[in-house]
């Protein structure tokens, strides 16, 4: 269990697992790397996959590689995130080449960036990037595994709620990091806005064995306990589940120090002057548009009485 400052906490089980393939980063306090002037807080999510030797070696590279390299990228942020990826994408592709047993192995990743732009992300594979914010959870980033497909066939009447549950690809990934070519990758398009009762939670698909009411539920009931607290609470949740093939599952909980991305709207005075110029200005024209309405009417009259005269 990690906790700093009162806004991070983090936590993991085996499950029914007799090893742990998930691995979790933070790196806090970044500063002077030319993105915004201001302090961000990068938290990291990776599920491994490859067995008790390959799913661990490839989320704790991916994760290791994501940190060190993350200081020295360069350009906007979701430049430095995609920089990133890459490098620990052609980390794990160096590793299998020195090592052709591991072939095969990979990892999810989630890579979240808080700042005063609000929240930024990347993310490959399932690991899911949640928001609380007054008692609702919102997904933010996408699901690269099959269930969305699925979910997509019962809408469409392809297929049925019960048959979509039954099927054993639900879980099947789309995209992973394995050092191959990375077919989906889901990055920010701008930062979203982040308050200070917000609640972000990072996890990996072990979570998923409680479903999301489950998750606000609990949440809300320990919104006055610590993060810590709140950590315990859900992995006890999905252990009391009791699922006989239980995956791993590891939880990072954040809390934002103050409200991020969110600056008023402060009136630009020099416009507003402008503005006020220009109702003055049309207030002032008006009686000349009445004079000059008059004077057209005295012009048009002289000149019918001219062409009646002669």
């Amino acid at each position: 269990m990690d906790d700093f400052d009162g806004r991070f906490a983090a936590g993991q089980i085996p499950g029914k697992r007799d090893y742990q393939e998930d691995d979790y980063g933070v790196l806090d306090g970044c500063t002077d790397l030319g993105i915004d002037g201001g302090e961000h807080t990068l938290l990291l999510v990776a599920d491994g996959m490859g067995g008790h030797v390959g799913g661990d070696t490839a989320s704790r590279l991916i994760n290791k590689t994501f940190i060190e390299t993350y200081p020295r990228a360069s350009g906007p942020l979701t430049d430095r995130l995609r920089e990133c990826l890459d490098a620990a994408n052609q980390a794990i592709a160096s590793v299998i080449e020195e090592n052709p047993e591991l072939d095969g192995m990979g990892s999810t990743l989630l890579a979240a960036v808080v700042s005063q732009r609000g929240l930024e992300w990347i993310s490959v594979g399932d690991s899911p990037l949640w928001l609380l914010r007054d008692g609702h959870l919102v997904r933010i980033n996408s699901d690269h595994s099959m269930a969305p497909v699925l979910a997509d066939m019962v809408a469409t009447g392809r297929m049925t709620e019960d048959e979509m549950a039954a099927d054993s690809n639900r879980h099947m990934l789309r995209s992973a990091v394995t050092g191959d070519e990375i077919s989906l990758v889901d990055v920010s398009s701008q930062p979203r806005d982040l308050k200070k009762d917000d609640l972000l939670l990072l996890a990996s698909d072990g979570i998923m064995t409680l479903g999301e009411k489950e998750i606000v539920n609990i949440l809300q009931e320990m919104q006055d306990a610590s993060l810590e607290e709140n950590i315990v609470a859900l992995l006890k949740a999905v252990e009391d589940v009791a699922l006989p093939n239980q995956d791993n599952a590891t939880v990072l909980l954040y809390t934002p120090e103050a409200d991020y991305g969110m600056e008023p709207v402060v009136a630009d005075e020099h416009k507003l002057q402008s503005i006020r110029d220009g109702n003055l200005i049309q207030k002032a024209n008006r009686p000349l548009t009445k004079w000059a309405a008059i004077i057209l009417g005295v012009i048009m009259f002289g000149l019918l009485l001219f062409f009646l005269t002669y």
